[in-house]
């Protein structure tokens, strides 16, 4: 077990790159690290501890230093991301979106948006960065454009703060996005939802899959809808919150 402990506070978000040589880790400091996964007999401390938990051996072994520090970013880092070897996308919660390059540890580009962002997912094959917000949106950020203008289309998902969203791994421009909902607002609320970015103005479906124009209150997944966490992987939706129980969905 490696160890880094290079963060001033609370690790906030955590992506590996592709290759799995290196993950990077962001954090209430402002900071993201770079740390390696093989680290050469330098790059830890000497002193290495044994532990047995649950009828298992393993040994922890502490870094001296990460790899790399990115500074810039202004508050907490709530999200990274790590789409190709050499890239490297972060957001938090100063609202903004950055890119970074690896090689150089450099910021090449802020994309600049107007809420507390929860988490990013990259769009597959396109410039695109898709962000889980405050406010209940999903905005889209093109790649290529700098600033405030980089914001593409605004998809207003939910009635509550938007935590967490996931590509179709089998169509790039279909997401899934999970919420904190206010419930209390609208009789259509919904935790999960899925979309298609090309019609961002109304969902595909709440989740689980029942198409909008036949479902009831009795198809609509049966909790208080505060969902935090979502996956999409070889056609189905997994998705969970804050009433401990997880849902699955086949799409």
């Amino acid at each position: 077990v490696l160890i880094g402990r290079r963060h001033n506070g609370t690790v906030q978000s955590i992506a590996a790159q592709p290759t799995g040589n290196m993950v990077a880790s962001g954090g209430w400091d402002h900071l993201i690290h770079l740390w390696s996964t093989n680290p050469d007999d330098d790059d830890v401390q000497q002193a290495h501890t044994r532990k047995r938990r649950k009828g298992a051996d393993f040994e922890e072994v502490e870094l001296r230093s990460s790899l790399a520090v990115y500074t810039g970013s202004g508050a907490v880092v709530n999200a990274l991301a790590w789409p190709e070897e050499a890239l490297l996308f972060s957001a938090g919660a100063d609202h903004c979106v950055r890119q970074w390059d690896v090689a150089t540890a450099k910021n090449v580009n802020t994309m600049v948006g107007s809420k507390v962002i929860n988490a990013i997912a990259p769009q597959p094959n396109q410039n695109t960065v898709a962000s889980a917000e405050f406010d209940g949106a999903v905005r889209l950020y093109d790649c290529r454009i700098e600033a405030v203008k980089s914001v593409v289309a605004v998809l207003k998902c939910h009635t509550g703060p938007c935590m967490d969203l996931a590509w179709n791994p089998a169509n790039e421009h279909q997401l899934v996005t999970v919420a904190v909902e206010d419930v209390g607002r609208t009789s259509n609320a919904s935790g999960c939802k899925q979309w298609d970015v090309r019609s961002p103005k109304i969902p595909l479906f709440r989740l689980p899959k029942t198409p909008l124009a036949e479902q009831t209150d009795e198809s609509a997944v049966d909790d208080d809808e505060r969902m935090l966490a979502v996956a999409w992987s070889k056609g189905q939706v997994a998705f969970g919150g804050a009433s401990g129980q997880l849902y699955t969905c086949n799409l």
